[in-house]
């Protein structure tokens, strides 16, 4: 898999990101499963700092500051009060997409190859693995998007 076979899954995921939080307000973003689990906006936070995570990986400045780690960062607690808004989040993601997909359609095979400065069992060896594993990341959480958008009343939003 090619950076730019990389680049049409996250390209994919943002446009299925888009379509399902089309229409979804602020108070709904917050609303968590009765028996625990993620919110629309933890989730959608959680997007991003995971591709804060992976800008740096490849080059680029991130996508926002540390700060936004301790909201929402693997195993922090959805917490309500310290959210952002719904278009705060939208606006950060969009932002993001064009200079990532760009860059993903830059990265030589040699780049793809890199290793990792802290291979792990989830991100692998090298850029290339770890972007494969993001690229589902980022599509496993838009699918849980999805059902929490018809939790709270919405019609699905994917044809």
């Amino acid at each position: 898999m090619n950076g730019s076979d990389i680049a049409r899954q996250f390209f994919s995921s943002h446009y299925s990101l888009g379509l399902n939080l089309d229409g979804i307000s602020d108070a709904e973003s917050v609303v968590a499963p009765d028996r625990g689990g993620s919110s629309i906006n933890w989730i959608l936070g959680h997007i991003i700092q995971s591709r804060h995570r992976v800008f740096g990986l490849m080059g680029l400045s991130g996508v926002w500051g540390e700060d936004k780690v301790d909201i929402y960062g693997r195993g922090t607690v959805p917490d309500a009060d310290r959210a952002l808004s719904l278009v705060e989040l939208r606006r950060v993601l969009d932002e993001s997409q064009q200079p990532f997909l760009v860059r993903l359609k830059e990265l030589t095979e040699e780049e793809l190859d890199t290793p990792l400065v802290e291979p792990s069992k989830v991100l692998g060896k090298t850029l290339r693995t770890a972007l494969i594993f993001m690229s589902f990341h980022e599509a496993y959480h838009c699918g849980q998007i999805g059902i929490l958008r018809r939790m709270v009343g919405k019609e699905g939003a994917i044809p």
